[in-house]
């Protein structure tokens, strides 16, 4: 599976010991989790609780979010869980080969859990985002997140233009 594989990898390239979460308990005590997304995705409306509920009240040194393109549906489960996972973490990561698979609106929720509160993108500019669907329209927004060389990779990758203005970081 996908998170053995992530124990396996982390152990052999720098000798951490994570524990594979299964079960709640799971969460007492440990220093290094991986969990699958259905630990903590969960939500009982009655109760007002996830699934897995002690993961979201942890205060997270380093949140890393693989196959990050599943958060993409605004409202939808995996985004609630993880967006409320990500608000005691000191840093966050997201891993990902398809971050906008079909349109700019996808990018949103991986924004907002990357930098929860400072949120890049307002509802405004999300509204317009959607509604322009053009690449220049969300390019302008984030380009101030991200440094020259991304820009220029970022530029190259998704249209015929090779140059970017310059940066303030």
């Amino acid at each position: 599976s996908l998170v053995d594989q992530w124990v396996s990898e982390l152990k052999e390239k720098f000798e951490l010991k994570f524990t594979i979460i299964e079960k709640e308990s799971d969460w007492d005590n440990v220093d290094f989790a991986i969990a699958s997304i259905d630990r903590v995705k969960f939500y009982n409306k009655e109760s007002h609780t996830f699934k897995h509920n002690k993961a979201h009240e942890i205060s997270w040194d380093l949140l890393i979010v693989d196959e990050a393109h599943y958060i993409k549906q605004l409202d939808g489960n995996w985004a609630n869980a993880i967006l409320n996972i990500a608000k005691g973490s000191v840093a966050r990561c997201v891993l990902t080969g398809t971050p906008i698979p079909k349109s700019y609106g996808d990018v949103f929720n991986l924004f907002d859990f990357l930098w929860p509160d400072n949120k890049p993108i307002d509802e405004i500019s999300k509204h317009r985002i959607l509604k322009s669907e053009q690449f220049t329209s969300i390019f302008l927004i984030i380009s101030p997140l991200f440094s020259y060389y991304f820009c220029l990779f970022f530029f190259s990758f998704y249209s015929s233009i090779t140059v970017c203005p310059r940066l303030r970081y």
